[in-house]
Parts: C-alpha cells; structure tokens; sequence
C-alpha cells in the first residue's frame, strides 16, 4: 500500500479546479478509493458561506475568515483526518488548499 496524501488545486474562481479535480478523480477511480471534497463545504459553516455569499448580508472580512477557519477545522476533524487514518490507500483531491481561507 502507498502512502495517502493530499492533492489540492489552487485557482480564481471559474479557472476550473472543479473540473480538474473531477476528472483527476475518475482517472484515480481506477486504480484506488479516492475521496473528492470541496470547501466551503456542505457543514453548518459551508451552508452559511454559500448562503450570505448568495443572498447576503455580505460578511465582513472578519466573519468570512471566521466562518471558513470553523468550517475548515470541522472538516478537517470529520472527514480528512479519518480518511488519511483509516490505513486505506485514500486520494484527497480538492479545489481548494490551506491558503485559500487567508487569501483577499
């Protein structure tokens, strides 16, 4: 078995990292249990993000580090810290990394 590791890909928004990673993805499928995970993500902090950005009030640059960083660490205690764990050959593809939450 290899190591696990994490793959992120960096970009704009609209540069296409979403696509670059579904597709890294399929070409892993084949060969081992990649696990795709996008942030914000789907959590209670993601849902807000997404949400606000959408219909608003927009966020201070405080509240939106704020909201990224919990969501960040909850993602991080629920879902990739398992999966590098768990002794499986596990593939973290993303579109985003550690400097996106800091990055304006």
């Amino acid at each position: 078995m290899t190591r696990p590791f994490y793959v992120v890909f960096e970009g704009i928004d609209g540069s296409g990292k979403t696509l670059q990673t579904s597709l890294l993805v399929e070409s892993l499928r084949a060969h081992l249990d990649p696990l795709q995970v996008r942030e914000p993500t789907d959590g209670p902090c993601g849902q807000e993000i997404r949400r606000r950005a959408l219909l608003g009030p927009p966020m201070t640059p405080v509240e939106e580090l704020e909201l990224f960083l919990a969501d960040r660490r909850q993602h991080v205690e629920e879902t990739l810290a398992p999966a590098l764990a768990d002794g499986r050959d596990r593939r973290r593809p993303g579109p985003r990394g550690r400097s996106r939450p800091r990055a304006r």
